[in-house]
């Protein structure tokens, strides 16, 4: 792990205060976050269309960003999700990256997500998962955007030191998540699931060279948290 720079990645971290409940969310895009942020505003009394989740990202929910800023919450209960790298990195592709004519005006040009124009031949449209694969290994996490950035890298400072109290994992989040709530002692409820993707199980999308691209990139997750391909 890079520990030499003086700016850590987590300072452009969101995290999502729930007050009345003494918690913080860590936001991991690519992670149920769209499902976090519904839940959230649900918590806190926000009137939200469940059927137009699109705009959920829209919605000012409380926040702040940094460690620095975390550090003022040191009695709030603090968690995030992760997630399988592999099976991130698909989500990402599938969510990012759509038909050359689609193009909404705001968020999208010509099938490419606003966010991911910058990285200009490294993201076209229409690419094709393994062309994907190929451009994310070659963005360093320093560059990356933060659907695909290194997950440790939102809740590890540069000491290796781990910000949050626990660690969900979307794989057992069915068990994760009520654990959550009794720990807040908010209602036990069931996680939205609003945002569906069309596919089978990762695995199906990968050759051997593209699952050994993704376990190097993201090899401190891996080493982490234990995952595997």
């Amino acid at each position: 792990m890079n520990t030499t720079t003086k700016t850590s990645l987590i300072d452009s971290t969101r995290f999502f205060l729930i007050n009345d409940y003494k918690t913080v969310y860590t936001e991991i895009p690519k992670v149920a976050c769209t499902s976090f942020k519904i839940w959230i505003s649900e918590l806190l009394g926000k009137e939200f269309d469940r059927s137009n989740w699109e705009y959920i990202h829209e919605l000012d929910l409380p926040m702040i960003s940094g460690n620095s800023s975390l550090n003022l919450y040191p009695n709030h209960f603090k968690f995030c999700f992760i997630r399988n790298p592999w099976d991130r990195l698909l989500s990402c592709w599938m969510s990012k990256i759509k038909t050359e004519d689609y193009d909404d005006g705001k968020n999208w040009r010509k099938g490419v997500e606003n966010n991911f124009w910058r990285y200009g031949d490294l993201s076209r449209t229409e690419m094709s998962f393994k062309e994907f694969v190929k451009s994310v290994t070659q963005i360093p996490d320093a560059n990356a955007d933060a659907h695909f950035r290194s997950q440790y890298t939102f809740f590890y400072d540069n000491n290796r030191n781990k910000c949050v109290d626990f660690v969900g994992r979307f794989e057992k989040i069915d068990t994760h998540f009520p654990y959550i709530c009794e720990i807040m002692n908010a209602p036990v409820t069931e996680l939205p699931h609003v945002h569906k993707q069309d596919r089978t199980h990762y695995k199906d999308y990968y050759d051997s060279r593209t699952a050994d691209m993704i376990r190097d990139r993201y090899a401190m997750d891996i080493e982490l948290f234990g995952y595997s391909f």
